[in-house]
């Protein structure tokens, strides 16, 4: 979020081992590890950080039983 505004992005792509995305609000560029706009409207903004639990399979699955996942073994592979 920036300024109260929940925003949505897309992927933009790598810069140098950074994963960009853009935002389809304004058009700002955002990195994945700072959270700062690099380019667009919204340049030198950051974005709101979110906690991100790291955690093992199985303690998930203790907290969260509900959970599913997306198989392995699926017909849309990379290519």
């Amino acid at each position: 979020m920036v300024n109260g505004e929940a925003l949505k992005f897309d992927l933009l792509g790598l810069y140098q081992g950074v994963f960009l995305m853009r935002d389809r609000n304004t058009g700002t560029v955002w990195a994945h590890l700072d959270g700062i706009g690099s380019q667009g409207p919204l340049a030198g903004m950051r974005l709101k950080f979110l906690p991100l639990p790291v955690m093992t399979w199985e303690a998930w699955q203790a907290d969260y039983p509900e959970t599913t996942v997306l198989d392995d073994n699926t017909p849309y592979q990379q290519w």
